[in-house]
């Protein structure tokens, strides 16, 4: 295998970037979620998505709802990003 690794020091990435302090970001995956309510009730319980056991009498009813939008204090959303002029498995975000 080769591997490939660039060094710089870290107040030249903040004169890059304009600013004293980055936040790097990796996306680790999607995160599912669901909210899992019985018969009957009408608040339900909100759980990580993983695997459900049904029993065979149960009739489960899936709805998928519209995804929700960014939350504006999120980095993506109100963050600045800092654009490498190389392709790195983390996103640089100036706080």
């Amino acid at each position: 295998m080769l591997f490939k690794s660039l060094v710089r020091r870290t107040d030249e990435l903040y004169k890059l970037a304009g600013t004293d302090r980055i936040q790097a970001r990796r996306q680790t995956g999607v995160q599912y979620r669901a909210t899992v309510r019985h018969y009957g009730e009408s608040r339900g319980v909100r759980a990580m998505l993983d695997l459900m056991v049904i029993d065979q009498d149960s009739d489960p009813v899936m709805v998928f709802p519209v995804p929700e939008a960014p939350r504006s204090h999120s980095l993506a959303a109100a963050g600045r990003e800092v654009l490498l002029p190389v392709e790195t498995p983390y996103h640089f975000f100036a706080k």
